[in-house]
């Protein structure tokens, strides 16, 4: 059992949230985990958003007021400039925590010595479904090489490392910090269970994906030079664009899939890592036909994770059905699966 005796800070940034920023908050300031400050970065919103983060009576509570639109890197950075926890955590201003996420997420940090962590999230709104993430500080590191290994919204870790490090004017500013992170030596992982809803609906930022992309590539190659010892295997990587942009020849994908096994295996990656991984990079492939099918199933078995619990029925609907993976079919199809799956797996 955790004495709380040290103080968590909340950051929360909020742009437009009057809808939903009532709910974030109440989540926050109902969690099992008591010693808390929930600071709100309002930046320059044209809604009630301040009027509605007013209504509560509470003095952990902190509401700080940006004059005009800042964006969401300079929030953070304020917020965490404020912020007079031992820990932070992040939340956004339309999402809701579980009541024992603060709880659960500094437990499983000190536990594992890790200096950041997030957690699995349940989306809901106008999309539903679950996200898991790498566990373990290998898997981590590995699956950085292709994305963001955290859910953003699910951050918490050491005040200290995040007023250290601070976010960058990025686009990913988030894969960014972790990068650096990392670099650093610093542990980072997810506690494995759900401890967020993460709300998806037309009201989110819209920012440029193709801005995201772009500056995704930039942090995976300067990850990769880092994590990887094979000159060869990051050539391969960067003509791949670390697989962040659609239509992969799906040869290419098995040839580069060898070296990467191989680098897993090397770094202590487990078999749950290395099949997210697969998963990734078999996504990204030009075609969707049998012929993708069997080089997804020769990795499979190449990689040591032909038991059924490591098929992505995603994956296997969507080469061997040819429909489109949003489809009610789809979705009906791969909803029967994933329960067929669940019945079977200890």
């Amino acid at each position: 059992m955790i004495i709380e005796q040290e103080c968590i800070s909340v950051i929360i940034p909020a742009y437009n949230s009057a809808n939903y920023i009532e709910e974030a908050i109440d989540s926050m300031l109902n969690q099992t985990y008591q010693n808390i400050e929930v600071i709100v970065i309002e930046d320059g919103s044209s809604d009630n958003t301040i009027e509605v983060v007013r209504t509560f009576d509470d003095n952990r509570l902190k509401l700080l007021i940006n004059e005009q639109n800042k964006g969401i890197v300079f929030s953070l950075n304020k917020g965490i400039s404020y912020a007079k926890g031992e820990y932070i955590a992040r939340m956004d201003s339309d999402d809701i925590s579980f009541p024992e996420r603060l709880s659960k997420q500094l437990k499983y940090l000190k536990q594992n010595d890790l200096q950041v962590c997030g957690s699995s999230i349940e989306m809901f709104s106008s999309t539903s479904g679950t996200v898991t993430y790498p566990i373990t500080k290998e898997d981590t590191n590995f699956a950085m090489l292709f994305m963001s290994p955290l859910a953003h919204p699910t951050a918490f870790g050491l005040s200290s490392v995040f007023k250290k490090y601070g976010y960058r004017d990025v686009a990913a500013e988030d894969y960014d910090l972790w990068k650096r992170i990392s670099i650093d030596c610093l542990n980072i992982g997810n506690i494995p269970e759900i401890l967020l809803r993460y709300r998806v609906h037309p009201g989110q930022a819209s920012e440029d994906k193709r801005d995201i992309i772009k500056s995704s590539i930039v942090i995976a190659r300067e990850y990769a030079q880092y994590y990887i010892s094979d000159k060869n295997l990051i050539k391969k990587l960067d003509v791949s664009s670390y697989f962040m942009k659609e239509n992969q020849p799906i040869k290419d994908i098995y040839d580069l899939f060898v070296g990467l096994c191989y680098l897993a295996n090397k770094k202590g990656v487990t078999k749950d890592g290395l099949s997210m991984v697969i998963d990734i990079i078999f996504k990204k492939s030009t075609s969707v036909n049998p012929y993708c099918l069997v080089y997804y199933y020769k990795a499979l078995v190449s990689a040591g994770l032909s038991h059924f619990k490591y098929v992505n029925s995603s994956i296997v609907l969507q080469y061997m059905l040819f429909i489109h993976k949003n489809s009610k079919f789809y979705l009906f199809l791969r909803k029967q699966i994933m329960n067929l799956r669940s019945k079977k797996d200890p």
